[in-house]
């Protein structure tokens, strides 16, 4: 593996994957100045979602210019009383430095869709894997 190195980025995700997150830090595959999290579960709340999310990377760009957000877009935050509002309008607000991690929700970074359902055929029958 290359040295790549996460030591001038804050990383801020949501509180569900932070069992990977920390472990992978644990490991030494990732090495960031730090890494935040929100609650896990927020998509259930999104205005608590959005305010969580924006704090955390407020919080983060007082120690890094570079923030990396570890949120899903597509199923993460569904607003549906402003519909065109929508997760990377949240990133894209919060000025330069800021990026996230292109995936639709957090399930994608764990395993791609062709691996869950590779996953399910063997050990669910077919049923959905999450």
């Amino acid at each position: 593996m290359a040295d790549i190195s996460f030591a001038d980025i804050s990383i801020v995700s949501c509180g569900t994957l932070s069992l990977e997150l920390n472990h992978l830090q644990r490991e030494g595959l990732i090495d960031p100045a730090q890494i935040l999290y929100t609650t896990p579960g927020l998509h259930q709340d999104i205005n608590e979602l959005e305010r969580q999310l924006v704090q955390q990377i407020h919080k983060a760009k007082g120690k890094t210019d570079k923030v990396l957000v570890v949120y899903g877009g597509k199923f993460c935050y569904v607003n549906a009383d402003e519909p065109t509002r929508q997760m990377a309008t949240i990133i894209a607000e919060q000025g330069p430095g800021v990026a996230r991690i292109e995936a639709t929700h957090c399930m994608d970074m764990l395993a791609s869709e062709a691996e869950r359902n590779a996953i399910a055929q063997e050990v669910a029958g077919g049923e959905p894997v999450w």
